[in-house]
């Protein structure tokens, strides 16, 4: 194998393992998201596929699609597409935005 193969090998690995851990990173975040500090839902988690997940609050209108793996999301209702940084913080921020849209 010459060298520029074998250079890419392991930058290939490298890049799996880093997509496991933001995957891994996802996966904590959406579990937190799930039940507030009194056990009490907060956000209606669902699994649509592996690597997509539906966001919804029982009380708050909107609907979000996430994509874990590459930090993307949908807003199904208004049909917003874009990135996030911090995935509970952007969940809450995004339902707290809507309460106000409705009124």
């Amino acid at each position: 194998m010459s060298d520029m193969g074998k250079m890419w090998r392991e930058e290939h690995e490298a890049y799996k393992i880093r997509r496991d851990h933001r995957l891994e990173d996802s996966m904590a975040q959406l579990e937190s998201l799930t039940f507030n500090l009194n056990g009490s839902p907060d956000f209606n988690v669902m699994e649509l596929t592996p690597y997509h997940f539906r966001i919804t609050h029982p009380q708050k209108k909107g609907c979000l699609d996430i994509y874990p793996i590459h930090k993307k999301y949908h807003d199904v209702w208004g049909d917003q597409r874009g990135v996030y940084k911090n995935l509970a913080q952007f969940v809450r921020n995004f339902f707290a935005t809507q309460l106000s849209r409705s009124m």
